[in-house]
């Protein structure tokens, strides 16, 4: 029988051999940001543990005296033993690698899956992305990744294209809820803006329909917005805050946002607070382009007159400055583990934003408009997520989201020497409610099936104001001040691992829309009094992934998808382009897209990586803007102007097709490279140029890492669009568009009487030089510094009526606590 001191000593060691539970932390060595989700094994693979959250994890179950494997799909691995680790105080720093091996995502099956497994192009936007690059706004930050072109109207704006595609045609989905509501637009849609760049955590982007799972608008692809989600903690409660000022040079910018954290086991919140200002933005100086990018005059009020005044800085741009406010709560509690609910509230509002292109717009030698501005732009979500996981018979998991938004718009435009304005008001109350279910039935079979229910309310008001006497006379509203927008729709996907090598997807959807719209006959001298619209429509999607190897994967993707006509499609009265207004045209049918994929990925030692996609799409039905006759007249006098009659129509079709490719190489632990393009081209049934389609895109990036910092000198360049490639809905807009100029002599080439030919348009093809910086100036503190635009290059991207920013100097700190 052993002794008490044998017992003893035997216990102390065995101690001898564990960690006491000792607890170590892994981090980003750029940012000093927590690692989670790091894999920490020891050398003969036989143990395992993950970090959680916030980067820590306990060695408990490790033998002191073994070798211990750092492994992350993100971050280049290494090997460490404790004796190291204890001289390092238990913090393990790694490198980033520029090759994300699996990713995963949310958006293409509305559940957390691995990127590998889906048939179709998927770009993420990672937040270390989102933190070197600065974006002002959740527009700029989709241009990010240089495989989203992005068209601005307004500075305080921003159109994401996709694939051909823009506007309404395009989904914008923020924590699984849809945005796009009965009044997105045909032509270029800013309400991206609504969200604060600073709260998303992630953007993923779906190249190409994504109707099975998304139903109308998803025509084009899917921005999938995940904002920030609170996070609950290991043990007792945790507060935590991170900040950020910012200063940007090339429009005065000045940004400052905060976010606190509460955290318990099983309830935690976030707070999210940030306000933006900035200036009239200043352009470039170095010529590429048509003088007409710069302003030449602004119109002021002096008394009872407006007065032109020539600008001697024409590459300020008077009429730009706007501000912005967001802020964000989330709650989430965590009943069982089975069971949570996640409930989210966002709200922003801008100020007036100036519509700096109608600003800049021209009749007769003379600025048209003395006032044109966008009201404050408000934007509210309610959001309640609830997770149910439970195996039975019928699902494994429940995800059900149910929102409220709201959403307020007002546009104000006055023309010269006019003391008219007109004023018009709408109002959007919109209720979505998605029900998923997901169910494995064995190692090979998953399906995903839901439904989904959507109710839009739309109201109008509008109003012409005396500015001097503010007397006030009712005028036609842009929409039916009573219309409604309803849906409903049921999905299922299913997904064949059929074994090592192949997996195969397939989809099913169908969508059934009702819309209905009253006109006042007192305002509209219109041959009905009211739209209805009852449609339906099939979708459908198969796809597959052939994995030759760990390194070398094809995919292919065959789908369909449709857009219902909305109520700015079929109701909506407004002012198009100089001389053009829109009128309703109930006979307005649905649009239909069939698209194929293709795509490959090559990788070689987990060190490079090369993938291609090449795409081709044809439209049924599609919706174009097209002259029109309307109660047997083409013309009609709208807002004191006599103007041509247009409305949205179908035509017979159209085609799409194009290609990407790029390529990542981490040359080693401190140098990187990477590179992207994309190229494509469309027209319809008369052979007219896409109005979406943009010129060829993309960026080259060369990265510089070190410990605590990281460099990126990059390129972002854009080709032509000449006058024959320029769409025929963007003829006439000299305002927006370049023509053929000798800058030597600064003299037209064109021949006098061709000047003013709208076939002499185009878009040129320009690029820029820039840097960015990032340097952790200890773990709390981070600084980043950038200059966009090097060489002050003047230009505009494509279809834009604002030029881009000159040299910009942006400064920014960060720290959290």
């Amino acid at each position: 029988m052993y002794s008490l001191r044998n017992i003893l000593s035997l216990l102390f060691c065995l101690s001898g051999l564990s960690m006491f539970g000792q607890t170590v932390k892994i981090m980003d060595k750029l940012s000093y940001s927590p690692v989670p989700n790091a894999v920490i094994v020891n050398s003969d693979e036989s143990l395992s543990v993950q970090t959680n959250s916030k980067g820590y994890a306990n060695l408990d179950i490790f033998i002191k005296n073994d070798t211990l494997h750092i492994l992350h799909t993100s971050y280049t691995n290494i090997i460490i033993d404790f004796e190291t680790l204890e001289k390092n105080d238990f913090k393990v720093y790694l490198m980033p690698a520029i090759i994300q091996l699996d990713e995963m995502v949310i958006s293409a099956s509305r559940r957390e899956e691995s990127k590998h497994n889906i048939p179709y192009k998927i770009s993420i936007i990672n937040p270390k992305e989102i933190e070197i690059y600065q974006p002002q706004t959740s527009a700029d930050m989709l241009g990010v990744s240089r495989e989203v072109f992005v068209q601005k109207s307004q500075m305080g704006g921003g159109s994401p294209m996709l694939r051909g595609f823009g506007s309404n045609r395009v989904l914008l989905v923020v924590d699984g809820v849809r945005m796009n509501n009965a009044i997105y637009r045909h032509g270029n849609l800013h309400n991206v803006i609504s969200l604060d760049a600073n709260s998303i955590e992630s953007v993923e982007v779906i190249h190409g329909p994504g109707s099975v799972m998304y139903g109308s608008d998803a025509i084009g692809g899917v921005f999938s917005f995940n904002t920030k989600t609170p996070e609950f903690s290991d043990g007792p409660a945790e507060v935590s805050a991170n900040t950020l000022a910012r200063f940007s040079s090339a429009n005065f910018e000045k940004t400052g946002a905060a976010d606190i954290s509460i955290s318990k086991e099983n309830i935690a919140s976030l707070t999210s607070f940030s306000y933006s200002s900035y200036n009239d933005l200043i352009s470039g100086r170095t010529h590429i382009t048509d003088s007409n990018y710069l302003r030449r005059h602004t119109i002021e009020r002096w008394g009872d007159k407006d007065t032109i005044i020539r600008h001697t800085e024409r590459n300020v741009m008077r009429g730009t400055a706007y501000s912005f406010f967001n802020i964000m709560q989330k709650l989430r509690y965590k009943i069982t583990d089975s069971l949570e609910f996640t409930y989210g509230f966002h709200y922003s509002q801008t100020s007036d934003i100036p519509r700096f292109d109608r600003l800049n717009e021209y009749r007769n030698n003379v600025l048209r408009f003395a006032e044109w501005y966008y009201g404050p732009q408000k934007w509210m979500l309610n959001n309640l997520q609830m997770k149910y996981t439970n195996q039975n018979k019928y699902f494994d998991e429940l995800n059900l989201n149910i929102a409220y938004q709201k959403y307020e718009e007002s546009r104000h435009n006055r023309n010269y020497k006019n003391d008219y304005i007109s004023r018009r008001f709408e109002n959007v109350n919109a209720i979505t409610g998605n029900f998923d279910f997901f169910k494995v039935f064995s190692d090979k079979h998953n399906f995903n099936y839901g439904l989904e229910l959507v109710h839009n309310n739309v109201s109008s008001s509008a109003y012409r104001e005396n500015i001097i006497t503010q007397n006030q006379d009712t005028i036609p509203t842009r929409y039916p001040d009573y219309s409604t927008l309803n849906s409903v729709a049921a999905y299922l996907s299913y997904k064949y691992y059929l074994n090592n090598k192949i997996v195969l997807n397939g989809g099913l959807r169908y969508s059934y829309t009702f819309i209905d719209t009253e006109f006042d006959s007192n305002l509209y001298d219109f041959p009905f009094e009211n739209i209805k619209l009852n449609t339906g429509a099939p979708t459908a999607s198969i796809g597959g992934i052939y994995k030759y190897n760990s390194r070398f994967n094809i995919n292919f993707n065959l789908s369909s998808g449709f857009r219902a006509p909305n109520v700015d499609d079929l109701a909506k009265v407004f002012d198009s382009e100089p001389g053009a207004v829109v009128v309703p045209n109930k006979n307005l049918k649905p649009e239909y897209i069939y698209s194929a994929d293709l795509g490959i990925i090559q990788r070689i030692n987990d060190k490079l990586e090369f993938h291609a996609t090449g795409f081709y799409s044809y439209l049924k039905n599609i919706m174009v803007r097209e002259d029109f006759i309307f109660n047997d007249k083409d013309s009609i006098m709208y807002d004191g102007s006599m103007s041509k009659v247009q409305a949205i129509v179908n035509n017979d079709y159209a085609v799409i097709y194009g290609a990407s490719a790029g390529i990542k190489v981490d040359l080693n632990d401190f140098i990187s490279f990477k590179s992207n393009i994309t190229w494509m081209d469309g027209y319809d049934n008369n052979n007219n140029p896409m109005r979406h389609v943009t010129p060829i895109f993309g960026s080259t990036h060369l990265i510089l890492k070190a410990e605590r910092f990281k460099l990126d000198i990059y390129t972002v360049y854009n080709g032509k669009i000449s006058a024959e490639k320029l769409s025929p809905e963007e003829h006439g807009k000299n305002h927006i568009y370049a023509r053929d100029f000798d800058y030597a002599y600064g003299q037209s080439l064109l021949p006098k009487e061709e000047q003013f030919n709208p076939d002499g348009l185009y878009s040129p093809a320009w690029y820029t030089i820039n840097f960015n910086m990032s340097y952790q100036l200890s773990e709390q503190v981070g600084l980043n510094i950038g200059i966009e635009n090097i060489t002050n290059v003047l230009y505009r991207t494509y279809s834009s009526g604002v030029p881009a920013f000159g040299r910009n100097i942006v400064v920014g700190f960060r720290g959290n606590f």
